[in-house]
């Protein structure tokens, strides 16, 4: 009778594990994509001067945000990645990556707005992210992670992105 009891307890606790694995994973997965991004992105060159890309979160999805630490380190164009967590008032103005974790509108057009036509490359996994201003926006489709782009306002924040990032997109727009 206890050994069916302690079977049937596992099982139950198998599905919760077993979800917690996706969302850590579809998290870390985002992450990946947020590294390869900076890779095809080209910044300005007096706006990347101290030989690091600054990378800021700033958001209420813990889980996105603390999977960011897993780029902490990294060097991408020559320049080490360090991630830095912000708050929704803190100054992003020495940020080169602007990662918005966070599916408020309001907290998103609040962060769209401090950023302005600085040369920031801005992504989150906003549904609506690219239509309000943001230049690259994620989303799950089919249980794979996919991306739009926002040429427009990458043009008005002087970044670049490669023809190959831009054929890898699910959708541009201009």
């Amino acid at each position: 009778m206890i050994h069916r009891l302690l079977a049937l307890w596992l099982l139950l606790l198998v599905p919760a594990w077993a979800g917690e694995t996706i969302v850590e994973s579809e998290e870390s997965v985002k992450s990946a994509f947020i590294l390869n991004f900076i890779k095809y992105v080209e910044w300005p060159a007096a706006s990347v001067p101290n030989g690091h890309f600054k990378v800021c979160v700033t958001g209420r999805d813990d889980k996105l945000s603390d999977t960011m630490n897993l780029i902490e380190g990294k060097v991408v164009q020559g320049r080490e990645l360090r991630v830095r967590h912000v708050q929704a008032h803190d100054d992003l103005s020495g940020c080169h990556v602007v990662v918005i974790a966070d599916h408020d509108l309001a907290w998103v057009t609040e962060t769209l707005n401090q950023v302005g036509r600085r040369p920031q490359l801005t992504i989150s996994d906003d549904e609506d992210f690219i239509s309000a201003g943001g230049i690259i926006g994620m989303t799950v489709i089919d249980r794979k992670m996919r991306f739009e782009i926002n040429l427009d306002a990458a043009q008005k924040a002087h970044l670049r992105l490669s023809a190959q990032l831009l054929k890898l997109a699910r959708r541009v727009i201009r």
